[in-house]
Order: C-alpha cells, then structure tokens, then sequence
C-alpha cells in the first residue's frame, strides 16, 4: 500500500472518530436531534354524543348516557386528555364523569363536557305536570299604595317549564284597587282606585288542555286612599310663611312636647305673649297656589297638641280666600271654613281635612277663639286632594256633526281626521291623575266608537251616546 492510500485511510478513520466522538458528547448532554423530538398533541374539538332532542317530560330517575368524541392533532392522541362533565343546574339534573346524566326535577340546566380547553354543551330542558303558580316581590305587610299607583308584579308557574297553560287574574274590589295582567311579560298589574281600603288580589292557572287543573296564588293591596303631600319644615317659607299674632312662632328641631303619634319631629311652636290677648295664634300664608289650597284640589290637616291656655274655650281655625274678600266688613274676610274644637291641656288635636268642600283659600289661622293665653304645638301639615265627586266632559259637540265637512276642521278645534276629541275637566294633572280610572263607552259603535282616552271615532250618520265612568265609585 503506497504512502497517498495510507494517508487517505487514516484521515477518513480520523473524521469518523470524531464524529462518533460528538454524538456520544451531545447525547450525554442531553442533546437530540429535530427528528428524535415526539408531537405533542392538541384537542382540536370535542363534540357530545347522545343528547336528547327538545323538551323532555320529566320522570324521576330517568338517565341519559352521553358520550364525548376528542379529537386531536395526533392520531390516538385523545387517550392523554381527560373529560370533564358538568351540570350548571344540578337541581334539574346531574350528570357523573362518565357522562351519565341523571333527572332530579323539572327545569332547565346546560350540560358540557370539556377537554384541552375546548367544549361542547347543550341545554337539557325537563318539563313537568304543573303544579302551581307563584307571585314574586309581593307587597310588604305594612306597603301602602294610594289612588292612581302602580305597581307591577311578576308571577312565574311551577315549574317554570311546564305545560301550556291560560293566567287569570281578580280583584275583591274593583274600587280599591283593579287588575291589569299581561301574559307577554308575565306581571300582574295592580292599580290603587280611589276607595281606602284592603283588596284581596288573587292570579289564578290553570291546564290550557285541562281547565280543571288549576291553582291559585293571593296577597292583600293595601290602598291609603288620596296620598297626601307632607309638608317638610326644612322647606317651610317655599311654599307656606308664618307670622305670629300675639305672641312668638318658631321652627325646632325637636320641640318639647310633640302631638301624640306625630311622625316628625320638628315642628312648629307658638307661645302667647299676653294672658290677655285677643285671638292669639299663627296666621299661614300659602305661597304655592298650583300645589296646595288655592287650586281647590287640596285640604289640609295637621297634628296640634295644647301645651297650656288661659281664657277662650275653643280652639279656631279659620280659613281665608283672598279673592272673596269684602272692603266693607273686615270680619267677612274669614268666610270660608271655621272649626271650633274644645280645649283641654296636653290633648292632641287631630284637625281633619279642611275645607270640607272644593273651596279655595290661601291663608290659615289657627289660634285661640276668644281672649287670653295659649301655647301649642303643630306638625305633620298634610295636603290631600278633595275626592272627586262628579265627572265633567270637556269639548263637547254643541249639535251636529257634519261629517262632510268634518274632516277639514282645525285641529285647534279638537278635531283631525274624523276623530272627535274629549276631555274630563276635572281629570286631575297633579300626579295622581283620575284619568287611568275612566271608562268610555258608546251605546252605538256603528256611528261612533270611543277609546279608551275619550277619541271619538266617527263612522256613519246616526246618533251615538257617548258615557264615561270611573271605575268602583258609580260617577
């Protein structure tokens, strides 16, 4: 062998040493080459297998196995992932690790199985026999409502997945308090009537198939009547000034001796400062005339307690209207109301409404009747609207309608389009309106029909007699 082979030889037994030499190196450190490094798989879905399809009647006990397919981004990956099953609502049914799933009640609940981050789900609906009808946030025992509110409440069956079903819904006194049930949103509404009073409230389900299966849910409506307006002293001179005759008139915050059951505590305090004075007391003069007295909407009531008096024998309050005041007789400027209540030390007087009728005024006296001493206490002034005892319709045709030429009137004139326009003249605009509690009626559609907001439609020639009412008072 010449010496170019034997170098040749050794220099290629050389670079195979070392290459050998660089594996075993790289291999002790751990080291391994990009073919040697296994995929590591991924779920790309998971789908459930055997759900049940729509709405399920319920039974006890009753199972459904379902099954959950991974897939993955290598071929038999899936046995490295473990799924996991769940029941959002597990009082309507359970369901194991396995995928067992198992009824526990009617309802509704969502079941999923998860795997690798990703998720499948179905909701899983158990329908069931009805079996009642509940309302929800009903009235608290003492919740007082008054005249013209409302207040909605939401019934639900039982269960809540049920069979079709038909809602009804009654009241012990259409006067105090009336029904309004919408089926669409599930609520029952209750309007407060004019009458004070209790009404009991009852909805009623019932099978729609089945009209003899049926069940029924109540609670008292409490109705105060005509809410009054307290009068707040923080806000006193806004509305009401005082000025004391013979004596001196204070707001406190806490007086010495309040009126029995008084629910405030400040109140107003007059003291005499003469044992010989002649009609001592505190005269009130009433600023807001679109809120309180003057508008002939209201009448005021208040809480007084006696703490002492010397001389007259009766307690006067006297009411006073500007408007009917006569130069000529300075007595005849209190013409209105005067109530003369017997005095004793330490009563509470509880002075009721007044004027007794729809009468203005826009001053109060209230003092002693007569000669002498008096000191005492006021609080809880309340405003209350005078009951509505007739209804008036405003905007009444004064003949006959000419449909020819009707539908050509200006609008001014309350008329557009063959739609007579009528109004309740004393309807109320002060918040608690009487209009929500009218009633129209025609005893002749065919020539006209009216809605329920007093639109007269007018349809052929004819005579129509047009009515409205006010539900539970025989207006």
């Amino acid at each position: 062998m010449d010496t170019k082979t034997a170098i040749k030889k050794h220099k290629t037994a050389v670079l195979f040493l070392l290459v050998l030499i660089s594996a075993v190196f790289l291999a002790a450190c751990g080291v391994v080459t990009p073919q040697e490094v296994p995929e590591k798989p991924e779920v790309k879905s998971i789908t459930i297998g055997g759900k049940p399809v729509g709405i399920q009647d319920f039974a006890p006990g009753q199972t459904w196995q379902l099954s959950a397919a991974v897939v993955t981004t290598v071929p038999g990956g899936e046995a490295d992932f473990t799924v996991v099953w769940k029941s959002e609502n597990e009082k309507t049914a359970t369901v194991d690790r396995t995928g067992l799933v198992v009824a526990a009640a009617p309802g509704i609940t969502r079941i999923s199985a998860s795997a690798g981050g990703k998720e499948d789900s179905f909701e899983l609906c158990l329908r069931g026999a009805l079996s009642g009808i509940a309302l929800l946030d009903k009235p608290a025992e003492n919740e007082v409502f008054y005249t013209g509110e409302k207040k909605d409440f939401p019934y639900a069956p039982e269960p809540m997945l049920t069979d079709a079903f038909e809602v009804y819904a009654a009241t012990s006194d259409q006067a105090v308090a009336r029904v309004e049930l919408n089926q669409t949103t599930g609520t029952l509404g209750v309007v407060a009537g004019l009458i004070k009073g209790d009404a009991v409230i009852t909805v009623r389900i019932e099978k729609a198939d089945a009209p003899a299966v049926t069940f029924s849910d109540t609670f008292i409506f409490k109705n105060g009547g005509e809410k009054p307006l307290r009068y707040d002293f923080d806000t006193y001179t806004e509305d009401m000034s005082y000025t004391a005759r013979h004596g001196n008139a204070a707001i406190t915050d806490s007086a010495a001796e309040l009126p029995d059951g008084a629910a405030s505590a400040k109140a107003l305090t007059f003291t005499s400062s003469s044992e010989n004075a002649s009609e001592p007391g505190v005269e009130f003069a009433i600023h807001n005339s679109a809120k309180y007295g003057p508008a002939g909407n209201y009448r005021l009531s208040f809480k007084l307690k006696i703490i002492s008096h010397s001389g007259g024998e009766r307690l006067l309050v006297r009411l006073f209207d500007s408007d009917t005041e006569k130069a000529d007789s300075a007595a005849r400027k209190w013409e209105l109301a005067g109530v003369f209540t017997a005095i004793t030390d330490g009563a509470t007087i509880d002075l009721p409404p007044q004027p007794a009728a729809n009468r203005t005024f826009d001053k109060l006296f209230v003092g002693l009747d007569g000669i002498g001493k008096i000191d005492f206490v006021i609080t809880d002034i309340l405003w209350q609207r005078t009951p509505l005892t007739e209804i008036t319709i405003n905007n009444k045709p004064a003949g006959t309608i000419d449909l020819r030429t009707y539908a050509n009137a200006a609008a001014d004139e309350g008329k557009t389009d063959k739609i007579y326009r009528l109004g309740i003249a004393n309807g109320g605009s002060d918040g608690n309106d009487y209009r929500a509690l009218m009633r129209w009626s025609s005893d002749n559609d065919g020539v006209a029909a009216v809605d329920s907001n007093g639109f007269v439609t007018l349809k052929a020639n004819g005579t129509a007699k047009i009515t409205v009412g006010m539900v539970g008072t025989g207006l």
